[in-house]
């Protein structure tokens, strides 16, 4: 983020220096017109303004190359971003999925420890138990997973 915001910062002050930059070739361009005009006794200073001309619009090719730097580093920190906040829904996405999950395993558990305990055995030793209840609990459980359709194929 704060490379971003460097970009950005660099980016408004490029601006800022070339609107000062423009603004001063204006006034230039001005005062160049005014001195042609006159005798030619203001070669000279009509000479400097042109040399002062070329100066500054070769500092505004400066700034407008670093401009584009900018233009184009910010463009990638964007990327990046978005990039980051689709990785951020994908994982709260999946851990959601986990969360279900597990809440789901938890049923289960709960689910085949009742049933042990009203068939009367502990969870901690063996129980007789009758098969159709087995198999009766091991589909309710089966169920309440989250197998997916196709899974025995």
């Amino acid at each position: 983020m704060s490379t971003r915001m460097s970009a950005k910062t660099r980016a408004l002050q490029n601006l800022q220096r070339m609107r000062e930059a423009a603004r001063e070739i204006f006034r230039n361009l001005q005062q160049t017109a005014r001195l042609s005009k006159d005798d030619e006794s203001n070669r000279e200073r009509a000479e400097m303004c042109t040399l002062n001309r070329e100066r500054l619009l070769a500092i505004l090719q400066q700034m407008q190359g670093e401009l584009t730097d900018c233009v184009t580093e910010l463009k990638s920190c964007t990327a990046h971003k978005e990039r980051m906040d689709a990785l951020h829904k994908d994982i709260d996405a999946r851990e959601g999925a986990l969360r279900t999950y597990g809440e789901g395993l938890a049923a289960a558990h709960t689910l085949l420890r009742d049933g042990l305990q009203a068939a009367g055995g502990r969870a901690s030793g063996a129980v007789d138990m009758d098969v159709d209840e087995v198999v009766r609990y091991s589909h309710v459980v089966s169920y309440s997973s989250s197998a997916r359709e196709g899974w025995e194929a």
